[in-house]
């Protein structure tokens, strides 16, 4: 019967400590929710959980492009104490937190265990969103030196299961914004292109990024002397990486551009930058002309872009693919160039990729044959109304779901 008895009293005690921090997380997670950056994130964490256990607490999170995590805020330790603590990515202590532990049962070089000695840590629990370990938080001794039970483990488990959420939120907010950034900067960066280049020629572009982003690449150069820099680019992948070596193919081209260097000399000395300084399967596709609006001809270089569509006025098509190879792989890779003729109706389309390997539910592409019967289909509208035309033929073939950055440029001779 005493046995009984006393059965039943653990298990009403476990059952108020249950409710105890049933009430402690709720508390908890909604002061997290509430903070309104990273800062304000990591020490409101470290003084909720000091409010709880009453014992030393540090957060530790990469605060430095180093990969380490150092104190990011802390509660009931010094700052001279937490201060030179580091812990690396590759230590023994990341590489044992799959779950919360017990300082005294790490097996740690001693360096590492002198290392969380000085903050007196009792137990380290991981801050983890799916495979990424965020932070790291240290619960120091409790006033009565006692280990921490199965339950206050699981509680301390559940605010750092929270505190990752909050703080990946918190980093995905940042990472949006700086993205926006640059897509503000790019869509800056893009040539103001008049209607008109000249008597006689009119130009209609458009840009579509696919993420945030793009690596696509195009501009009318005004190289004086009625002459004009045409040319479109694009960078193998997306995102991010993409559109930093677009910016800087952007910027080659700008710099060596003139009315005294022929497309091929511009599209070597592009190459020579780039070569030997791109990742191993990076490359860039170019297509770089120079139009003469008075002598009505266009000399090019196609270094390995689609080529593209001249339509003329009698509906025949002529693909300007002449040039050479990619940039960026083969450093001394010598380009060729042509010169072809413009005649009043003529239309001139460059494009990236992202339109001709549109696919559609079925996984069917747009394709260069479409989009060459498409074209020659309305060769007699002006600059504006065929790129529009373009548009909406790809945004009905696959209901508007672009998997690529999305470039096309059309110039009308008139």
């Amino acid at each position: 019967m005493a046995a009984h008895v006393h059965l039943k009293r653990e298990m009403m005690a476990a059952s108020t400590a249950e409710l105890t921090w049933g009430g402690d997380l709720a508390r908890i997670t909604a002061k997290l929710s509430a903070a309104q950056d990273v800062h304000s994130l990591l020490h409101t964490a470290a003084f909720q959980i000091r409010q709880v256990f009453n014992a030393g607490v540090a957060i530790f999170a990469q605060t430095t492009d180093e990969p380490v995590f150092a104190a990011a805020a802390s509660v009931g330790i010094s700052r001279d104490e937490i201060w030179p603590v580091r812990i690396g990515f590759d230590s023994s202590i990341v590489k044992s937190l799959d779950t919360a532990r017990h300082a005294a049962e790490l097996d740690l070089p001693e360096d590492e265990r002198a290392n969380i000695s000085l903050v007196r840590s009792v137990l380290l629990v991981p801050v983890r969103r799916q495979q990424d370990l965020l932070g790291i938080v240290s619960l120091g001794q409790n006033p009565m030196a006692e280990p921490y039970d199965e339950g206050e483990v699981a509680l301390l488990e559940a605010v750092a299961s929270h505190l990752a959420l909050c703080f990946d939120n918190f980093r995905l907010r940042e990472q949006a914004y700086e993205l926006q950034r640059v897509r503000e900067i790019q869509e800056r960066l893009l040539p103001m292109v008049p209607a008109k280049l000249g008597s006689g020629f009119e130009i209609a572009h458009y840009w579509r990024p696919a993420r945030a982003v793009s690596g696509d690449y195009f501009d009318a150069i005004d190289l004086g002397a009625g002459k004009r820099g045409v040319c479109i680019a694009d960078v193998v992948g997306k995102g991010m990486p993409a559109a930093l070596l677009m910016s800087s193919v952007q910027a080659a081209v700008k710099a060596v551009a003139s009315d005294s260097i022929p497309p091929s000399d511009l599209c070597s000395r592009v190459n020579r930058v780039l070569a030997g300084n791109l990742a191993p399967g990076n490359f860039v596709t170019m297509f770089y002309s120079v139009m003469d609006t008075a002598a009505r001809t266009l000399t090019y270089t196609n270094a390995g872009h689609c080529a593209p569509m001249l339509i003329r006025r009698n509906g025949s098509t002529e693909r300007l693919a002449s040039g050479g190879a990619l940039l960026g792989v083969f450093r001394n890779w010598v380009f060729e160039q042509q010169m072809v003729a413009l005649e009043a109706g003529d239309r001139l389309v460059l494009f990236t990729d992202g339109i001709t390997e549109l696919m559609d539910s079925t996984e069917e592409e747009f394709g260069e044959e479409r989009l060459e019967g498409l074209l020659r289909n309305c060769r007699g509208l002006d600059a504006e109304q065929m790129k529009q035309r373009v548009l909406e033929a790809i945004a009905a073939f696959n209901a508007g779901e672009y998997q690529d950055d999305i470039t096309v440029v059309v110039m009308a001779v008139d």
